[in-house]
């Protein structure tokens, strides 16, 4: 009876697919599910299966993620003060992990005063007319808020959640005005190794969940596996959510693990396996999402390897995501990748091939021997390079 007005005719019917699609998620994660975890639903929402962010260099997508997670959360009551400039009209608090607005208020002659019920232990952010924006931990203590200098008072715990979260988010925002490609790489490495030091040095504390949300596509399997531990106290956090989602793929495609079949389509509509390039010798499969980014900025280097170890015996396998056909063969054409460019063929789900290797960022590389074993997932074109290396 709680949930009635979702599926009133009413209401919007796309959020009765997201409620649909979720709890089937939920369903498929229970005890009394017996079916084939390993498969997803044949028709997913649009919202549920493209809900994207951007990490250092992958762009995240999250498959199953929209479960009403807030039922029997543990919630504290915080307050919330501060100024603002005189010119700033409304205050506005959203959790950090799903931008769900939690509170607002009218800021008058500069000052604002308020109190909001939040998740507990959870990143929040408040922000100044929809733009400005600082961080605090919702641990019950008081928040003071300067919403012109962008800090805030409190517990020590949101004072440095603010300090952190400030300084990656200008690295950030810098990267993405940064014009000059050799610059922005190395914004881009510097940010990576801060986030990287953020999760070592405070792993006692929430920071470290904070960069583990940020960085975790830029750390290997065995290296994310001490952060799911119940020794570590944010294991089970909201914020790492998508984190133990992205580790159950990569133990999908973990080094030994015989490859999965495809059923594909080339450029020109004409059907293909995947078993057609196993067996010759070394595949490289790469994943390529439509959306842009790093993905389309290593296909330069992509481009270089392919020449280089092609003539070697090792052949290059791209599976194209959330292209329109037409703009898929163009992009293909005027980017010259000569190597066998393919996509789920139309009449499977592509979520099966994604599915089948775990795949829930984009880029992804894969190396394949040729007894069909996977034995390298390279996290960059730079690792590929040298995996490649060292197999000859």
């Amino acid at each position: 009876s709680n949930i009635q007005p979702l599926v009133d005719n009413e209401k919007n019917e796309n959020l009765k697919s997201i409620l649909a699609y979720s709890c089937y998620m939920i369903y498929k994660k229970s005890e009394l599910y017996e079916g084939d975890r390993n498969t997803d639903v044949t028709h997913a929402p649009f919202v549920a299966s493209e809900i994207t962010t951007t990490q250092v260099s992958k762009t995240i997508v999250y498959n199953s993620m929209l479960m009403n997670e807030m039922v029997g959360k543990e919630m504290v009551e915080c307050q919330i003060s501060g100024t603002a400039p005189l010119t700033g009209k409304k205050i506005s608090v959203r959790r950090n992990v799903t931008s769900e607005p939690m509170g607002t208020c009218t800021v008058v002659d500069g000052k604002f005063s308020f109190t909001c019920q939040l998740p507990k232990n959870e990143i929040c952010r408040i922000y100044l007319d929809d733009r400005d924006a600082v961080f605090f931990c919702s641990d019950g203590n008081p928040i003071i808020a300067d919403m012109e200098h962008l800090t805030v008072k409190g517990g020590k715990t949101s004072q440095k959640v603010n300090d952190f979260l400030q300084l990656v988010e200008s690295e950030r925002l810098a990267e993405l005005h940064e014009t000059d490609s050799q610059k922005e790489a190395e914004i881009n490495r510097q940010r990576g190794e801060r986030l990287l030091k953020a999760v070592r040095e405070n792993r006692d504390n929430i920071i470290s969940a904070c960069a583990l949300s940020l960085v975790y596509t830029e750390m290997s399997y065995e290296e994310l596996k001490p952060y799911l531990s119940d020794n570590y106290a944010y294991s089970h956090h909201i914020l790492l959510a998508p984190m133990r989602e992205y580790v159950e793929g990569l133990e999908k495609r973990k080094p030994g693990t015989p490859y999965t079949n495809l059923e594909l389509v080339d450029t020109k509509g004409r059907p293909h396996q995947l078993s057609e390039y196993i067996g010759k010798g070394y595949v490289v499969l790469h994943f390529w999402h439509g959306l842009g980014g790093y993905g389309y900025q290593i296909l330069p280097s992509m481009k270089t390897i392919y020449d280089t170890y092609h003539p070697r015996g090792v052949e290059f396998v791209t599976l194209a995501f959330s292209f329109g056909v037409q703009g898929w063969r163009e992009e293909v054409k005027q980017r010259g990748l000569t190597w066998p460019q393919l996509m789920p063929n139309p009449d499977t789900n592509p979520r099966d091939a994604l599915a089948a290797y775990g795949i829930r960022s984009y880029p992804e590389l894969i190396v394949i021997d040729a007894k069909g074993t996977i034995v390298a997932c390279p996290r960059n074109v730079e690792e590929l390079n040298s995996v490649l290396g060292k197999l000859e």
